[in-house]
């Protein structure tokens, strides 16, 4: 932990100086609350630690003064460091004695700022003095008592050894005393001497700096103590340390200066110094003698030329070690070995000394030659090349050279014609060459005129060294067939009679025969008035040797060719054709007025012997210009089409003109227009880049809408009508409509409800378009048992909807639920139709309930008695009718009781009973029948409650009886 810390506070060294310490120390030290527990202690105790600054990256267990001069005062800043838990109080110092005290004598010594309290994350200062008296060493503890500020006040106790030691002061000494000298270098140049500076006092030394005063004397690398020197700021006695000093003499002369040496020995300062002299020469240099370069003129091949040159030392320092580069085969020293036979140069060059070395040139082969005698040596200071390049031109004998590659070849002329050439002689040997003569063997071959050196030639008998001159030689082959020969020319070169030859060839063909491939005369046919229209014509050299001068002529109005000039732009004939070769010729014809029109095409050429020509027709009609029409105009409309689908339509184009039509394209259609499948002139489209008179082709162009609203577009048709660009079109149009969109009334689901079993309920759902477009194939499907379409078939006994909905338009669908069972159903009417662009379905769900019909009971036994009743009195009984049904039953009503049964108050259901015409599922009401008999004997009767269970109308019924008899009578 401590060396990662001292990491991150030396950054941060400078700024500690510059700011108040006990600000940055409760900083420092809440950041190191979480790094580390061993550092801040465990919470809630204190952690008391000596350090060297405000730091714990420099925490000490013992202060060591080291060896101090007798009679000196050394003091030390010791910083006590709370960085625990807890504060600390009662904290007391003791332990010190002689020679160690509180600076100034009193804790906690001047510049300390301890006292007896130490708050948490906190620092305060203590300042020792150590003033040893005697020579020998000394030891002390400082004791630090506390108390934490905490529940039970614990003690702390903390000790800092402290040692130190009395010596003699620090004495320092160089080598090399009182002085050293570098002797002589040169200016530039540099010498390095390591001094040994040595403590021999007791105590180490402080504060050790070096001053050198002159340029040309300085520690090495620029500053102290030199590069590879040791020594710092503190020498400890009896011990040493090496200082580097180069000598750098700036110019030539005498330089002294000194090297000094301040210290404090540990009582005062102190310095020695060395005195440093050197001597600046001026660096060795070398001088070549002779011109640069030096030439050996022209030297005959294989010869040996020596020539001395002088090397001299005009600098004031020993030139040294001689070394060279050696030479190549031609340049050599003489002898073989330098400094070269009779050359006086050694390893080495005395300031101001000269020396010789021989150098021979001996080529051995011929042409100029070069290369360069490089001296190397060291001038003192560096190590420096002196040159002199050398140059010499070896000359081999007279050599006559006849120009063109062997054999040189006349090629192939014409029987009858003529070829010559004009060949260049060479002298490419070191001497003239004499006696020059010449002869050409056998004929169709000969000097041109017929003697040496042939018209226009101008060689002599004398040809100087380097120089060329001319012959000039005739091919005139007068049958076809291959010739050769050969020319030779004699001379002296010198030495000897030599002979030079060159052999010569030749073909004898036929002259050249140009003619046009292709019909003749060629047939432009049938082109528009104003039109250009343009044939390549190929050109071939049928004959035996090249065609030249060749020039087209011979046209006429409405031909030319193009651009006027032969051979026409774009064709590439020229001049000359060579044989079995061909080239192009570009003729157009622009007709002006109607019928026929021809010319001949004419070549001129010359054809090896003499002037010739060819001559091929040429034909063409003018006519009137295409015409290009588009039915279904002036507007086509594709009417309504809704999103998502398209419509076709098929453009009949017609060429009513006389020309060809070409270069067909159709321009600008834009979405939502495009051609049928992508792409011109649509998939089922018969139209291509041409239509001839007469003739007529189909475009087929879709309209595809991708939004509501008119679109509109113009089919625009370039082409061109045999003379000029030309454009048919016709406006087209359509509107974009949102797809058919069929609505079924009763969303999200219609329920029939609850139906008794055996009864059938209808319901009409109405049907809506409420998109864009009609909606056609209307069907209806997915009903199963017990919902069905009523009558069976779709759209139901009482709807009307067919297989198509105009837009905005309803019709009617009628569904029947006609449940045979209890239970609970739910079902799906699918109605499927096209929409105008996809196939669709619309679906309403439905549901209904199959529940049994209603059913009255009526209570109590069957009969009911209401037993023996006096006459003249009136019985009342209450029976309740209750629904066992799942559905009300309605229009209930009664049959009237046979007398003397009757309802209380005479009319149903009784003066206080509850029934009415109705009674819903699983509800009961009252009903109260009256026995009032008038006459003695047995009475019986029916209650019938008649009711509409749902489905059908139902009875449910009641016996009823009572006895009457006279009422008691007492007496």
């Amino acid at each position: 932990m401590d060396s990662q810390l001292s990491l991150y506070l030396k950054p941060f060294s400078t700024v500690i100086q510059k700011i108040n310490l006990n600000i940055l120390f409760l900083l420092f030290s809440i950041f190191l609350i979480g790094c580390n527990a061993d550092v801040h202690g465990p919470t809630g105790e204190a952690k008391i630690s000596f350090s060297t600054s405000s730091s714990i990256a420099n925490i000490i267990s013992e202060q060591r003064f080291g060896i101090r001069p007798v009679g000196g005062v050394f003091d030390q800043d010791i910083f006590v460091l709370n960085t625990g838990g807890r504060d600390i109080q009662n904290v007391t110092y003791s332990g010190l004695s002689a020679p160690f005290t509180y600076k100034g004598g009193v804790f906690p010594g001047l510049g300390g700022d301890c006292n007896s309290v130490l708050a948490v994350n906190t620092f305060c200062k203590i300042v020792l003095t150590f003033t040893p008296t005697t020579f020998s060493s000394f030891s002390d503890v400082l004791t630090m008592n506390y108390v934490e500020n905490a529940p039970g006040n614990s003690d702390g106790v903390r000790t800092l050894n402290i040692f130190g030691t009395g010596s003699t002061p620090a004495s320092l000494a160089l080598s090399d005393m009182p002085s050293y000298d570098y002797g002589t270098i040169p200016a530039g140049g540099f010498l390095t001497h390591t001094f040994v500076l040595t403590n021999t006092g007791g105590s180490q030394a402080d504060s050790l700096a070096s001053v050198i005063s002159t340029p040309n004397f300085a520690f090495r690398g620029g500053s102290y103590p030199g590069v590879g020197g040791n020594c710092g700021t503190i020498l400890l006695g009896g011990t040493s340390c090496n200082l580097v000093v180069d000598f750098t003499p700036q110019s030539v002369g005498a330089f002294a200066d000194n090297l000094v040496v301040n210290y404090f020995d540990g009582l005062t300062g102190q310095n020695i110094s060395i005195g440093l002299t050197g001597t600046g020469a001026s660096p060795a240099n070398i001088v070549i003698s002779e011109s640069d370069p030096y030439d050996y003129g022209q030297q005959v091949i294989f010869s040996d030329t020596p020539h001395t040159f002088t090397l001299t030392n005009t600098g004031g320092f020993q030139a040294t070690p001689i070394s060279f580069t050696p030479f190549s085969t031609d340049f050599k020293f003489t002898g073989g070995a330098y400094p070269g036979t009779g050359g006086s140069c050694s390893a080495a060059i005395p300031g101001g000394a000269s020396c010789d070395i021989v150098v021979s040139f001996a080529p051995a082969t011929v042409g100029i030659k070069s290369d360069t005698i490089n001296i190397n040596y060291f001038n003192g200071a560096t190590n420096i090349i002196v040159s002199r390049d050398l140059i010499g031109d070896s000359r081999p004998p007279g050599e006559l050279d006849i120009s063109e590659s062997d054999p040189y070849d006349f090629g192939v002329v014409a029987s009858g014609g003529v070829s010559e050439h004009t060949f260049i002689v060479t002298n490419s040997g070191g001497s003239p060459v004499s006696a020059s003569t010449g002869s050409v063997t056998p004929l169709p071959f000969s000097f041109k005129g017929g003697t040496y050196p042939g018209v226009g030639g101008n060689c002599t008998a004398i040809i100087a060294v380097a120089a060329t001159c001319n012959i000039v030689v005739q091919f005139m082959p007068t049958a076809l067939g291959s010739y050769s020969g050969s020319i030779n020319l004699s001379y002296f070169d010198g030495v000897t009679t030599q002979t030079s030859t060159r052999l010569i060839q030749g073909n004898g063909n036929p002259p050249a025969q140009l003619s046009i491939t292709g019909l003749d005369p060629y047939d432009y046919g049938s082109r528009a008035l104003t039109s250009n229209t343009y044939a390549t014509f190929t050109v071939e050299n049928n004959g035996g040797v090249s065609a030249t001068t060749i020039t087209g002529t011979g046209l006429n109005l409405p031909y030319e060719f193009r651009g006027g000039v032969y051979p026409g732009l774009g064709g590439n004939c020229g001049a000359s054709l060579a044989v079995s070769a061909n080239c192009t010729i570009v003729v157009g014809f622009g007709p002006t007025t109607l019928g026929l029109a021809t010319d001949d095409i004419r070549l001129d050429f010359d054809d090896g012997a003499g002037l010739s020509f060819y001559t091929h027709g040429v034909t063409g009609i003018g006519v009137n210009p295409a015409v290009l029409t588009v039915d279904n105009g002036p507007l086509y409309d594709y009417g309504d089409v809704p999103l998502g689908a398209s419509a076709k339509a098929t453009f009949v184009i017609t060429n009513t003109g006389v020309a060809t039509a070409v270069n067909l394209a159709e321009v600008g259609l834009a979405p939502p227009y495009t051609f049928e499948g992508g792409t011109y002139p649509g998939a089922t489209g018969t139209c291509t880049t041409t239509l001839s008179s007469g003739t007529t082709c189909d475009l087929v162009v879709e309209f595809t809408p991708s939004a509501t609203g008119v679109a509109s577009d113009t089919l625009a048709l370039d082409y061109n009508d045999g003379a000029n660009l030309q454009t048919t079109s016709r406006d087209i149009q359509g509107n974009g409509v949102s797809p058919g969109f069929l609505d079924v009334s009763e969303a999200p689901l219609y329920s029939f409800g609850q139906l008794p079993t055996g009864s059938l309920n209808s319901h009409i759902f109405v049907l809506t378009n409420t998109g864009g477009f009609p909606i056609s194939l209307l069907t209806g499907s997915g009903l199963a048992t017990p919902f069905s379409f009523s009558g069976g078939a779709f759209p139901g006994t009482g709807g009307d909807c067919t297989g198509s909905l105009a837009v905005a338009a309803t019709c009617n669908v009628e569904v029947s639920f006609d449940p045979v069972i209890v239970n609970t159903f739910i079902d799906t009417i699918d109605f499927n139709y096209f929409d105008g662009a996809v196939a669709q379905l619309a679906s309403r769900d439905i549901d209904g309930e199959g529940v049994a019909p209603a059913s009255l009971a009526i209570s109590e036994a069957d009969p009911f008695d209401f037993g023996l009743q006096a006459t003249g009195s009136s019985t009342l009984h209450t029976f309740t009718i209750t629904n066992n049904g799942s559905v009300p039953a309605t229009a209930v009503t009664e049959s009237t009781l046979a007398s003397p049964f009757g309802y209380q108050g005479g009319a149903f259901p009784g003066t206080t009973g509850s029934c009415i015409s109705i009674i819903n599922a699983g509800a009961s009401c009252t009903i109260v029948v009256s026995f009032d008999p008038i006459a003695n004997g047995l009475f019986n009767s029916s209650i019938q409650i008649d009711y509409n269970d749902g489905v059908n109308t139902q009875a449910s019924t009641r016996l009823v009886s009572g006895r009457a008899a006279a009422p008691a009578m007492l007496s």
